[in-house]
């Protein structure tokens, strides 16, 4: 049975940004988050030289995200630049929506405040899991710059 970490990069999908706070984009969010954590216990865990003298083991975060397929690392971007869209291009709608006399049922909802703010929240962590899995020497050999050419 692969490591779960593999699992989950190998399930990646990217959302639509109107999708961004939907139960769908939730659960991969929570998911997104609980592989960041893992990464960076796995990260501040290794010694100083450790980082670039050897390849992260497979059960490693690291580790799955080079043997992950190609598309993993494509559907971590992705879904990275479709947050930051969606908080460029749709958030001041919603927001303007809720808070301008718009949609007062919504506004009054708390779930509808905290779906903004994970959909805000998530752009920071997804660069911070980024961040912390190109820490990882290894990774930048395998998966090279090809991500944002569309290819590795």
């Amino acid at each position: 049975m692969p490591p779960p970490a593999f699992t989950l990069l190998s399930s990646l999908r990217v959302h639509p940004a109107w999708q961004v706070g939907c139960d769908a984009w939730l659960t991969q969010h929570a998911r997104l988050q609980a592989l960041a954590r893992q990464a960076h216990a796995e990260a501040c865990a290794l010694p100083p030289e450790a980082s670039s003298s050897a390849p992260p083991g497979e059960d490693s975060v690291a580790g799955a995200l080079i043997a992950a397929p190609a598309a993993a690392l494509q559907a971590l971007v992705a879904e990275l630049l479709t947050v930051e869209l969606w908080r460029e291009q749709l958030l001041p709608g919603l927001l303007a929506a809720m808070c301008v006399g718009g949609d007062a049922a919504a506004a009054a909802h708390p779930d509808a405040w905290l779906r903004l703010y994970f959909g805000l929240y998530s752009e920071g962590a997804l660069a911070n899991a980024m961040q912390t899995l190109l820490f990882h020497e290894g990774v930048v050999e395998v998966r090279g710059w090809g991500v944002r050419e569309g290819h590795t």
